[in-house]
């Protein structure tokens, strides 16, 4: 009984902890001048590796 409940407290952490990394990555898309919705769902499926990229990466020179 004990173990299901921090099963879905964990679930739980790992979905807001995935949310932030989620707006994170937008809001830095936004600044690089980066495609907002294809960086939204890079973070949503891989958020370790897209909130590593996004921080690597440099303006895109307009």
């Amino acid at each position: 009984m004990l173990y299901s409940f921090l099963n879905y407290e964990l679930m739980l952490v790992g979905l807001v902890i995935t949310t932030g990394i989620v707006e994170t990555c937008i809001t830095k898309a936004e600044e690089l001048s980066r495609s907002k919705v294809k960086w939204g769902l890079f973070a949503l499926l891989f958020p370790l590796i897209a909130i590593i990229w996004i921080n690597l990466l440099k303006s895109k020179s307009t």
